[in-house]
């Protein structure tokens, strides 16, 4: 028997599809900075002003995403940046603070919890998601890896 596939997207018309989005509105604080949700904390990686990335952690869903979509000189460094710090895109320190951040979601928002508790036992997709590191700040491979990664009770 095939398992079921839930395809991530925000306007899916299955509810926890489009609720494990990184569009949707859950809140979060990371090293005592309010995030609206995930896509804005990601798309303020993007940006090495403290001041411009607490503006883009206020917005979630698509003018979170919007923010982002200008800033490009971190592909062609390979670095992003978080509050203060400095990550290279690929490395290991990177992926445990993208890691801190989901784990903090996922205790901050008892309906993210409820969407990926809903979706155990089928396989998370994101197949409009990017697969290189240099040109997108969460590939789809990350994306799931973290998701799957709560799901099992992996912090």
């Amino acid at each position: 028997m095939e398992q079921e596939i839930i395809d991530i997207y925000s306007k899916s018309d299955d509810k926890t599809a489009s609720l494990l989005s990184n569009f949707s509105h859950f809140p979060f604080t990371l090293d005592g900075i309010r995030c609206e949700g995930m896509e804005g904390f990601l798309q303020s990686l993007k940006f090495f002003r403290k001041s411009t990335q607490r503006k883009v952690c206020a917005l979630w869903g698509k003018p979170a995403k919007e923010a982002g979509t200008e800033q490009k000189i971190w592909k062609r460094l390979r670095l992003v940046h978080w509050n203060g710090k400095l990550y290279r895109r690929s490395g290991k320190a990177f992926s445990l603070l993208i890691g801190r951040a989901y784990h903090q979601m996922y205790l901050d928002n008892p309906e993210f919890r409820r969407a990926l508790e809903s979706s155990r036992g089928k396989r998370l997709a994101h197949s409009m998601g990017g697969h290189s590191k240099a040109e997108t700040i969460l590939t789809e491979e990350e994306f799931v890896g973290h998701l799957n990664r709560l799901r099992d009770g992996k912090p």
